[in-house]
C-alpha cells in the first residue's frame, strides 16, 4: 500500500482518458443526489446524450476541447432547431463543463467557450391562455354529475385558481387536501412542498364527495387523492388537454 507522500492527489491524476458517457452518467447521479427530480435528470439526460452522440460512443475526455464544442453547436444550428431548444442545448452544456470543472475533471474554463444563442425575454413573449368564454366552455364539457366529470371539473378548477402543473395535481394526495382551512400542500419538483396562494373556496361546490367525512369514502382510505379516485386513473395525457386543445380549437 503506498504511502501518503506516495499518494498522488486527484488534481494530479489524468483523467483525460475517462469515457465521456461515463462521466455523463456520474453527472447524472450527482443531480440526483442533490434531489433534482426525475423529470430534470431526465431532462439533462437527454440532452448530453445527444452531445455524447455526436461525439461518439468511445469518445474520450481529451476529445471534449474548444474546437469539439463550435463544431457540435455548428451541427445543432444545421438542424434547423429553434432558437429557444438551441439555449436550453447550450445550457445545459455550460453547466456540464461547470460541473467537470468542479469536480477536477478538467481545469480550463471550457463553458466559457459555448456560445448562448441570444433568444426574446420573458418579458417579451405572450402567452396564450385561455379567456373567460373558453374556460367557461371547457369546464361545460365536464359532466359534474357524473364521478369521472366531477373528477375532471375539481382537477380543473384548482389548476385554474392555483397555477399547479398537471404533474402536481396528479400527485396530490387527500392528506395534503384541507377543506376547513380551504388550502392544498403540494411536493413539487425536487419533492419541495408549497402552498398556492389562492384558497380552494370552490371546492365542495364542485366536489361533492369530498364534503362527506373522508373516513366515510372507502374508496380515499388509501390516501391516493385524483389519482384513482373518482372515475380512474388521472395521468399527465389525461382528458383534460384533449378539453384544452379543444376549447383552443374552437376559438380558430
Amino acid at each position: 500500500m503506498p504511502s501518503r507522500l506516495q499518494r498522488r492527489r486527484w488534481q494530479d491524476v489524468d483523467k483525460s482518458d475517462i469515457a465521456v458517457t461515463d462521466l455523463v452518467q456520474a453527472f447524472l447521479m450527482y443531480n440526483e443526489d442533490r434531489n433534482h427530480s426525475p423529470k430534470t435528470v431526465r431532462w439533462y439526460g437527454e440532452m448530453l446524450g445527444r452531445f455524447t452522440a455526436w461525439l461518439g460512443p468511445e469518445a474520450r475526455l481529451r476529445a471534449v476541447d474548444a474546437d469539439a464544442l463550435r463544431g457540435y453547436q455548428r451541427s445543432l444550428r444545421g438542424d434547423g432547431l429553434s432558437k429557444f431548444t438551441l439555449h436550453a442545448y447550450a445550457r445545459t452544456l455550460k453547466t456540464f463543463l461547470r460541473w467537470l470543472q468542479r469536480e477536477a475533471y478538467i481545469s480550463e474554463e471550457l463553458h466559457n467557450r459555448v456560445e448562448m444563442p441570444k433568444v426574446p425575454k420573458y418579458e417579451d413573449v405572450t402567452i396564450d391562455v385561455l379567456s373567460d368564454q373558453e374556460i367557461a366552455h371547457l369546464l361545460a364539457m365536464l359532466d359534474a354529475g357524473s364521478d369521472t366529470g366531477c373528477r375532471n371539473r375539481a382537477v380543473v378548477c384548482l389548476m385554474l385558481e392555483s397555477g399547479l402543473r398537471l404533474a402536481e395535481v396528479v400527485n396530490l394526495k387527500v392528506d395534503n387536501v384541507h377543506l376547513k382551512e380551504m388550502y392544498v400542500k403540494v411536493h413539487g419538483k425536487g419533492d419541495k412542498e408549497s402552498y398556492p396562494n389562492r384558497p380552494v373556496s370552490w371546492w365542495p361546490t364542485v366536489m361533492p364527495p369530498f364534503r362527506e367525512p373522508v373516513a366515510d369514502i372507502p374508496s380515499l382510505k388509501s390516501n391516493i387523492g385524483f389519482g384513482l379516485v373518482f372515475g380512474g386513473q388521472v395521468s399527465c395525457g389525461d382528458g383534460l388537454d384533449r378539453g384544452r386543445r379543444q376549447a383552443q380549437n374552437d376559438r380558430r
